[in-house]
This record gives C-alpha cells, sequence and structure tokens, in this order.
C-alpha cells in the first residue's frame, strides 16, 4: 500500500549570482552626439535538484541541509 516509488517529493531550484558593470563614452560626429558603451558581466547558475520518497524525506532532508552547511 505504501509504495515509496508512487509518493515522491521533488524539489527543484535555481541561484544565480550576476557580477557586471558599465563604461560609455560619448563622442561628436559630424555635429551628432553619439554614445557608445560596454557592459561585461559574469554569471554564474547553481541547479538543485532533490527527488525522495515521502516516507523518508524527514531523514534525507536533514542529511541535505547538514551537508551545505558544511
Amino acid at each position: 500500500m505504501n509504495d515509496p516509488n508512487k509518493n515522491i517529493l521533488n524539489l527543484n531550484g535555481v541561484a544565480a549570482r550576476e557580477i557586471g558593470f558599465s563604461t560609455a563614452t560619448g563622442v561628436d560626429f559630424m555635429g551628432s552626439k553619439l554614445k557608445f558603451g560596454l557592459t561585461p558581466r559574469l554569471v554564474n547558475v547553481g541547479l538543485l535538484i532533490f527527488s525522495e520518497s515521502l516516507s523518508t524525506v524527514d531523514t534525507s532532508a536533514s542529511r541535505l541541509l547538514n551537508r551545505d552547511n558544511q
């Protein structure tokens, strides 16, 4: 009756960190003002996938949290 393959908890998440800066300059070209800019960025993306049977999710989730805090 309590088939662990039928009662599954699935958690999915994404964490993204981004660092960047902007620089720009302006010039007069034939009576018109032109502006040029550059924005380089560094993006770090992490993915969390956690899948566990509901009958053991309490102990497994505790192990997951303890592992991340070490």
